[in-house]
């Protein structure tokens, strides 16, 4: 992970949550403030292994790239007609 992104989480991260407001709407996307951060506490637990998903691809060859990509710093590309 870049130092940047490191520096951001370790400083800047919990002090812009707590400006939060539980109904306040986000800048693109359905879900509130409430919403996203309950979104992105489950997404640590999976990410720490507290919660066990199952493999939707059990290809190997596949999963590998797949996690290649996730570890890497390449940026998604955007999807035609989907706003964010």
């Amino acid at each position: 992970m870049k130092q940047e992104n490191i520096s951001f989480l370790k400083n800047n991260f919990v002090p812009l949550l707590r400006k939060l407001q539980p109904g306040q709407k986000g800048k693109w996307g359905k879900m509130d403030a409430q919403q996203m951060v309950e979104h992105f506490r489950q997404v640590l637990k999976v990410a720490n292994g507290k919660i066990q998903l199952p493999l939707h691809n059990p290809d190997k060859e596949r999963l590998e790239k797949i996690r290649t990509f996730l570890m890497s710093e390449t940026l998604l590309k955007r999807i035609q007609g989907h706003r964010f």
